[in-house]
């Protein structure tokens, strides 16, 4: 996987719990497939990049102290891992 630099952006936490925050900043790899869905009644973004093949999967769970983030703010970070690990990403949302 490469390394990418990460500089912590500058917003507060009421920006995240308001839906005001911006993504973190990961350049948005291309991935061949990327769908929303529910899982036991919480929002899930799936990233396959190789669909109809089986492929190991990676449950990814954003950090945030259940105070910040959504499947928005991680969504480059999550095409990054599916891009460069080769492997399907379930990104759980979550309160």
């Amino acid at each position: 996987i490469k390394t990418m630099p990460f500089a912590a952006p500058p917003f507060s936490v009421e920006a995240f719990r308001s839906g005001d925050a911006q993504p973190l900043p990961f350049p948005k790899a291309e991935v061949a497939e990327v769908g929303d869905l529910l899982l036991a009644g919480l929002p899930a973004r799936f990233y396959h990049p190789a669909p109809g093949e089986t492929l190991p999967a990676l449950l990814f769970l954003h950090g945030g102290g259940w105070v910040s983030g959504n499947l928005d703010t991680h969504d480059g970070m999550c095409r990054a891992l599916a891009s460069e690990a080769g492997c399907a990403v379930v990104s759980l949302d979550y309160p």
